[in-house]
C-alpha cells in the first residue's frame, strides 16, 4: 500500500471516529437516563407499603407533622370529602393538593390531641404493580385546643401510583359523619 493510500485510510478512520465519537456518548447518556428512569419507576406497590403510608397519615396527624403528612401526596392529587352532620346535612369539598394542605395546616394548628384507627382495610394492587386502590373506614377522635371533642367515622377510597420511584396518593374520596 502506498503512503497516499495509508494516509487516506487513516484520515477515513479518523473521520469515522470523529463522526461516531459523539454517538456512543449520546447513546450512553440516553441509555443511562433510560436506565435511571426505569429504575425510578420499577418500585412495585405492595399491600404492606400501602398500609405503611396510610398508617403514616395517622401517625403524622398524632404528631401534627404537616410535612410528613403531605409527603406521599402527589402534586396533582385530587381529594373529595363530604361530612354529614347530626341533622343529615352534608358538604362536599373538592380540593387539590395545595388547598388540602392549607386545610390540614389550619387543622393541625387547632389540635390538642388526635387518635385515629383504620378498619376493614382492603388493598387492590393493579396488574402492573404500579397502582393500587385502598378502601377502609377511618375512625378519628380529635380534641381541639379549646377542649372540644370531635369524633368522626369515614369510609375512604384512596388511589396510589408509583411515580418517580415513590408511591404517591393520587386521589382520595372520603364520606364521613360525626359521631355524637
Amino acid at each position: 500500500m502506498s503512503t497516499k493510500t495509508w494516509l487516506k485510510l487513516i484520515v477515513s478512520i479518523l473521520a469515522i471516529a470523529i463522526i461516531f465519537e459523539k454517538e456512543p456518548a449520546t447513546s450512553q447518556t440516553e441509555y443511562l437516563h433510560q436506565k435511571t428512569y426505569i429504575a425510578k419507576n420499577t418500585q412495585k406497590i405492595t399491600q404492606a407499603k400501602i398500609r405503611q403510608i396510610l398508617q403514616g397519615f395517622i401517625n403524622s396527624s398524632k404528631s401534627q407533622d404537616l410535612e410528613t403528612y403531605m409527603k406521599p401526596i402527589a402534586k396533582n392529587c385530587k381529594l373529595e370529602s363530604s361530612l354529614k352532620t347530626e341533622q343529615g346535612e352534608s358538604t362536599l369539598l373538592k380540593l387539590n393538593r395545595e388547598q388540602f394542605q392549607v386545610i390540614m395546616q389550619q387543622s393541625f394548628s387547632n389540635i390538642d390531641s388526635y387518635k385515629g384507627s383504620m378498619n376493614n382495610l382492603k388493598v387492590t394492587i393493579g396488574a402492573d404493580g404500579k397502582s393500587a386502590t385502598a378502601s377502609y373506614n377511618l375512625v378519628e377522635e380529635i380534641v381541639t385546643i379549646g377542649g372540644y371533642v370531635i369524633r368522626t367515622t369515614s369510609s375512604e377510597s384512596t388511589k396510589f401510583e408509583a411515580i418517580d420511584g415513590q408511591i404517591l396518593m393520587t386521589y382520595r374520596k372520603a364520606v364521613g359523619r360525626f359521631n355524637y
